[in-house]
C-alpha cells in the first residue's frame, strides 16, 4: 500500500479515518499547499531583502521614524511577511494593515481541508503570533476610494487613513457564474474563515447530497472532505477532465479515477445554467443538458478573479 488508513489531525490524538483513495488526493493536495507556501514565502523575503530598504528609506526627505505604511487588503500571509520584512530590514514607522474581514491574517489553504473536517480552529490558522506587537490593525472594513495626490484612503464606515507609501494587495474573489443566487440558504462560496465556518456548519447538520460546482483544486479538496465524512458529493464541471491544464491529462485522468474509487460523482463536460428552490433553500441544480442534481448543499468553486 502507498498510504496508510489513517491521517492525524493537528493537536488531536484520535485519527481522521479515510478511505484510501481519498487520502491519496488528500496527500497529494498536503504537499502542493506546502510547496506553494513556501515558495512564496521565499519570493517574498528575497524581495524584500532586495527592495524594502531603497524604497522606503528616503520617501519625500521625511525620515524613517516619521514615515507610514499602510497595507490595503492584507488578508493573510502576505501582510504579515510584509510587515516582518519593513522591520527586519530597519524601517520604523508605523505599520498599518488595513483588512475587509475582522479576522487578523489566517492560513488559508486548510480552510477546505481540515478545517471542514474539524481538524483545525480559528486560533490553529492564525499568521499573527510572529508579527511585530506594533501594527496597527484596521479590520472589518474594506476601502472604497483612493486619493493618490493627498495620499489618502477611505474606508467605508467613513474613516481615513494617511500614507507615505501604500501596499495594495487586493487579492481575489470568487467568481459566480450568471443566473447562480448564490444568496439561498444552503449556497456556500469558500474564500474566507467565515465562510468556511459557514459551510462547515451546514455539513455538520449531515445534508442529503452535496453537489459541488467547480472540479479545480478547491472543488477536488472539498470533495474529498465530503467524502470523508461519508457524504453523498457530485461534482460538476465544465470541462470533459478537470486538472487537465496545470497537470497535465495523464495526472489529471488518474486523480479522477481515484474520486470515483473513493464515490465521487462526476458531472463532466456540461455547465450549470440555475439554481432551484423552496421558501429561500436550494433544493437542486439545473444542468445546461436539462439534468436536475437534487440537493440540499451546494458550493460554488469555479475560481477567483482579481478584486
Amino acid at each position: 500500500m502507498l498510504f496508510r488508513s489513517e491521517v492525524f489531525r493537528p493537536g488531536h490524538r484520535q485519527p481522521i479515518l479515510l478511505a484510501r483513495n481519498s487520502q491519496a488526493l488528500y496527500l497529494m493536495q498536503r504537499v502542493r499547499d506546502e510547496a506553494h507556501r513556501f515558495a512564496v514565502t521565499f519570493h517574498q523575503q528575497v524581495r524584500a531583502k532586495r527592495q524594502v530598504g531603497s524604497r522606503l528609506d528616503h520617501i519625500d526627505g521625511v525620515g524613517p521614524k516619521r514615515k507610514k505604511a499602510l497595507m490595503v487588503r492584507f488578508g493573510s500571509l502576505a501582510g504579515i511577511r510584509t510587515a516582518e520584512s519593513l522591520r527586519a530590514q530597519g524601517f520604523e514607522g508605523e505599520i498599518v494593515l488595513a483588512g475587509d474581514e475582522l479576522h487578523r491574517p489566517y492560513d488559508r489553504p486548510p480552510l477546505s481541508k481540515e478545517f471542514l473536517l474539524g481538524g483545525r480552529e480559528p486560533d490553529d490558522l492564525r499568521l499573527d503570533a510572529t508579527a511585530p506587537a506594533d501594527l496597527t490593525w484596521r479590520l472589518g472594513s474594506p476601502a472604497t476610494a483612493l486619493d493618490p495626490e493627498r495620499r489618502v484612503v477611505t474606508f467605508a464606515d467613513g474613516g481615513q487613513e494617511t500614507y507615505d507609501r501604500l501596499v495594495l494587495a487586493c487579492g481575489t474573489t470568487p467568481i459566480v457564474p450568471a443566473g447562480l443566487d448564490v444568496g439561498l440558504d444552503g449556497v456556500h462560496l469558500l474564500r474566507t474563515l467565515d465562510d468556511a465556518a459557514a459551510l462547515r456548519s451546514d455539513l455538520d447538520a449531515g445534508p442529503r447530497h452535496v453537489v459541488v460546482l467547480g472540479a479545480g483544486f478547491i472543488g477536488a479538496e472539498l470533495a474529498s472532505t465530503c467524502r470523508a465524512r461519508g457524504l453523498a458529493v457530485t461534482l460538476v464541471d465544465a470541462s470533459p477532465l478537470p486538472l487537465a491544464r496545470p497537470l497535465g491529462a495523464e495526472v489529471a485522468g488518474r486523480l479522477l479515477d481515484l474520486h470515483r474509487a473513493d464515490g465521487v460523482d462526476f458531472r463532466l463536460g456540461v455547465a450549470a445554467s440555475s439554481l432551484t428552490a423552496e421558501a429561500g433553500r436550494v433544493t437542486g441544480l439545473e444542468l445546461a443538458d436539462g439534468t436536475h442534481l437534487a440537493a440540499d448543499l451546494v458550493v460554488v468553486a469555479i475560481g477567483v478573479r482579481p478584486a
